[in-house]
């Protein structure tokens, strides 16, 4: 049942967000609406013949100005932080968005996104796909974004900046807000902490099988869809934990993309990996979300 809404939330999603309705009632009756005006969309969605990717994170460099205590990205734990390169980076995007009809949301994160020299490629590359309906930014409110041709591309009608509020950390928070409107950029800052939920450190809980595939259920991290390095995981504690060495490789949980040189069978195997799951990830058992384990704790505190 819960796939089924997903995947009819999925193909709506855009539009939906774009008229941001305040009222229950109208808003039911748009769901309603829209829901029938896209029922061709839902019903090929369900067939396998319309792929919706509802999130599609990129991380493009590990390299962070922060030092977060509680990163559940395990940003805190690379010794030797790096970039991932332009061209493998351009070159798994452009397969997934071949093989996909829709993407609502595409993110783009790290480490610090505007520490990645050529973001303003990235930014290049997604937006000018009909098929990519929003790009989001996330930054921690460090560093500035400068240069012409990056400032273009953040300008783009899709492109806009999250500013997430971590504060005296998000020291440059109010520069980057003035950048933005100097140069009409979408941006969003956030003015108030809002507590994290804790995942834990990175040693195994060993819990059981039937544990682990009901925390996998109530995770709404599962839902990410990350890509790190031309593998494309659930989640960036999944992505980022193989990756560091501190999750064992499991390739039943991670999709690498550029193995598959059809846009068919790539497009056969997004489909297993976003509908047909095993319903579980081996990072789960490193992790403390959606657990009783979790408890808040305060943004962007530095270790």
């Amino acid at each position: 049942m819960m796939n089924f809404f997903i995947r009819v939330a999925s193909v709506i999603e855009p539009e939906y967000r774009a008229r941001k309705i305040k009222s229950k009632v109208i808003s039911f009756f748009y769901i309603l609406y829209l829901c029938i005006r896209h029922l061709d969309r839902i019903i090929r969605s369900f067939n396998g013949d319309y792929l919706v990717i509802p999130r599609l994170e990129i991380a493009v460099t590990s390299r962070c100005s922060l030092k977060c205590k509680n990163c559940s990205s395990l940003m805190q734990y690379y010794k030797k932080p790096f970039d991932i390169s332009v061209d493998t980076n351009v070159k798994t995007i452009r397969r997934i968005l071949d093989a996909a009809d829709q993407v609502n949301q595409l993110k783009i994160l790290g480490g610090e996104p505007f520490l990645y020299k050529d973001l303003d490629k990235i930014l290049s590359e997604v937006s000018k796909h009909e098929n990519v309906k929003k790009v989001l930014i996330i930054t921690n409110g460090t560093i500035v974004p400068q240069g012409e041709a990056l400032l273009k591309q953040l300008s783009n009608e899709k492109v806009s900046i999250r500013i997430s509020y971590y504060g005296e950390y998000s020291r440059n928070r109010d520069k980057i807000l003035e950048v933005c409107e100097q140069n009409k950029i979408k941006c969003y800052a956030k003015f108030e902490r809002e507590m994290w939920q804790s995942p834990g450190g990175i040693d195994r809980r060993n819990r059981s099988l039937k544990n682990i595939k009901k925390q996998y259920k109530k995770c709404d991290a599962s839902l990410c869809n990350n890509l790190l390095d031309g593998k494309l995981h659930h989640c960036a504690r999944s992505s980022n934990g193989m990756n560091l060495g501190v999750i064992p490789d499991e390739p039943a949980d991670y999709l690498d993309v550029l193995k598959y040189e059809s846009r068919e069978s790539l497009r056969r195997e997004l489909l297993k990996f976003l509908y047909h799951d095993r319903g579980y990830l081996l990072a789960c058992d490193y992790c403390d979300f959606a657990t009783h384990d979790s408890h808040e704790v305060i943004p962007g505190e530095q270790m």
